[in-house]
């Protein structure tokens, strides 16, 4: 047997072998090792695990039921009660008992990067009134979706990313049994009856001109889409004309919050909710704006 087909046996018969330890037993270098399964093939390939999986978060799935109502951009403790309020009267009337926090339900401004910090909003303060609000929430509704926002994840970077967002706000929140925590930035409500389902969610993109990027996310994944993050407050419909786009607002105080109150270009934060009722309609409410879709 000459020392090629010699390599090859040994290969095949101790797959886990390295080059080098083939080598050794063959009495030829690792460079004569490598210069075989340059030309033949090598019969340790076959040992590669091919059956590794690896494993994604999947995004939460809902049903309308009775009805979901859609909150977002809380940024407690700068929230703004009478607009809660208003919220939470709309739910009560409508029957909703399922609700999703479309993300940045905190603010935590002492945990960013940005400067000035606003030291009448600091850590303590919106630790404690978020339990507060989170207790309040639990008892009223019998199922909360809460989905990433990129507020609320200033917790989870403040801590070196060493625990993922659910488990973070599990830190943050720990005795609440109603709330489904996700580390995506968005969830499903699914509507049946052949319905388009609709793909809520808290974008990092921000475009100044309301529904832009709605009308992106609703193209791509063929979905009514309500987005987050940009506190427009606006309504309307896909490029096909049949797609709802939404842009939800959100419960934010804006007399509260210290940054607003400097010069800025960015377009005037709106409040303003959302919710489907049981029979699929959504409906938008906020200040200088009331629909029913």
């Amino acid at each position: 047997m000459n020392k090629k087909d010699e390599v090859i046996k040994v290969a095949r018969e101790n797959k886990h072998y390295t080059n080098q330890e083939i080598g050794d037993e063959v009495g030829v270098s690792e460079a004569s090792v490598r210069r075989v399964f340059k030309k033949y093939p090598d019969p340790r390939i076959n040992n590669v695990d091919w059956d590794l999986q690896i494993q994604i978060d999947t995004p939460v799935r809902t049903e309308l039921e009775e009805g979901v109502m859609i909150a977002a951009d809380w940024h407690i403790p700068l929230y703004d009660r009478e607009w809660v309020n208003r919220m939470l009267d709309r739910c009560d009337k409508n029957a909703i008992r399922k609700i999703v926090l479309a993300g940045d339900l905190f603010n935590f401004d002492s945990l960013s990067q940005y400067d000035p910090k606003q030291i009448t909003a600091g850590l303590q303060l919106e630790l404690s009134e978020g339990k507060k609000i989170a207790t309040m929430l639990d008892q009223l509704f019998d199922e909360i979706i809460f989905i990433w926002g990129n507020h609320d994840v200033r917790f989870a970077r403040s801590l070196g990313h060493k625990i993922g967002f659910a488990d973070s706000m599990k830190v943050v929140l720990p005795n609440v049994s109603n709330f489904s925590f996700s580390n995506l930035d968005h969830c499903w409500i699914d509507v049946g009856n052949g319905n388009l389902p609709w793909y809520i969610c808290h974008p990092k993109s921000y475009n100044s001109v309301p529904l832009t990027s709605a009308i992106k996310l609703a193209n791509k994944y063929n979905a009514n889409v309500v987005t987050a993050h940009s506190h427009h407050l606006a309504a309307g419909f896909g490029t096909d004309g049949k797609k709802i786009v939404i842009e939800s607002g959100g419960l934010f105080n804006r007399a509260a919050t210290a940054y607003l109150q400097s010069s800025t270009t960015f377009p005037t934060w709106t409040n303003g909710f959302c919710w489907l009722g049981s029979d699929g309609t959504m409906n938008v409410e906020g200040n200088g704006l009331k629909v029913r879709m």
